[in-house]
């Protein structure tokens, strides 16, 4: 059986459980920039796992790398002024 010390540690995990679910903020957001979800073809998603691994770093930091990599091209130079 439960004692009184049990029965509150389980009533501040369901208030913070019930406070977590009501928030309207994602708990993907990462600092300030809100994230949106993309489909990646499954040997591309492979490759960034891979670096993501290897160097330590997150899926999210490595993806915006390589789109950032990407976007200097000059195939996309007319799309580089929204970059900051």
């Amino acid at each position: 059986m439960a004692d009184g010390k049990d029965q509150d540690f389980l009533n501040f995990a369901a208030d913070t459980v019930n406070k977590e679910k009501s928030s309207t903020s994602s708990p993907y957001r990462i600092g300030r920039k809100g994230t949106k979800t993309v489909r990646i073809p499954a040997d591309l998603y492979d490759v960034v796992r891979r670096i993501d691994f290897e160097e330590n770093r997150s899926m999210l930091d490595v993806l915006n790398q390589l789109i950032r990599i990407g976007l200097k091209d000059d195939q996309f130079k007319d799309y580089r002024k929204y970059l900051e």
